[in-house]
């Protein structure tokens, strides 16, 4: 059966939605380890298999929609509801760690690809900020908000003695960090400065021209999100 989501699976991601070139240096595991903390959204059956939209034969591979946020899984499987009440009624909203299934989805013989389908609201905040930088909307994807210096680099933080480069999939989340950058920056250095790419993009360029300082990227979930996957694992 194939399935047409509401909303749409996103389109590819371009390179115009980036201010930023992230050449990769992670292997497929390796990734997955970074992803382990993002939690997901999927529709799954009541044995947890998760529901696909299936192209025309020959023609790709089922597709898994992985939602960010679990408000729309949930306006989706309402909407599929509608659509087709028995279908609907064996379905649920299952939360699920984005490094597993990703890693799932590298595998030859998995033939399953992942659509991640973004916060619409930061959807908006990705458009706003390229409205404001004079760049088009084109493009696709999650949104990851980072902080970036002048000379193209991307803002570092110590944690634990431990040096992080925090990629936000909130734009409110990286304001403070900001904020405490610029407010704490030696008197007349250049102030550090939004920067935007997507998920698919970085994590496709993680495979790519190797650049060892990337291995520092870490993802930051918002707690709200964190908190909705905590209270639906395994379903609602």
């Amino acid at each position: 059966m194939y399935l047409t989501p509401s909303p749409p699976l996103p389109p590819p991601p371009s390179q115009v939605l980036s201010n930023l070139k992230l050449p990769g240096v992670l292997t497929a595991p390796q990734i997955a380890a970074k992803l382990a903390p993002v939690p997901g959204f999927i529709l799954a059956n009541e044995s947890g298999a998760a529901l696909t939209a299936n192209p025309p034969a020959g023609k790709g591979v089922p597709t898994v929609g992985v939602f960010l946020r679990k408000g729309g899984a949930v306006e989706f499987l309402e909407n599929l509801t509608k659509q087709n009440p028995t279908l609907g009624a064996s379905l649920r909203v299952k939360a699920v760690a984005l490094g597993e299934l990703w890693q799932k989805a590298q595998k030859s013989e998995s033939k399953m690809a992942l659509a991640f389908i973004p916060d619409l609201a930061e959807v908006e905040q990705a458009k706003a900020f390229l409205k404001q930088q004079g760049k088009p909307e084109a493009g696709g994807g999650v949104p990851l908000f980072m902080a970036e210096l002048p000379g193209k680099r991307l803002l570092n933080l110590t944690q634990n003695g431990i040096t992080i480069i925090p990629a936000f999939f909130s734009r409110a989340d990286l304001a403070p960090v900001l904020e405490s950058y610029n407010k704490s920056r030696p008197e007349g250095t250049p102030e550090a400065q939004v920067a935007l790419t997507s998920l698919e993009f970085l994590l496709a360029s993680w495979l790519r021209t190797p650049d060892a300082a990337l291995k520092q990227i870490q993802f930051v979930v918002p707690k709200v999100v964190a908190d909705e996957a905590k209270a639906v694992v395994g379903g609602s």
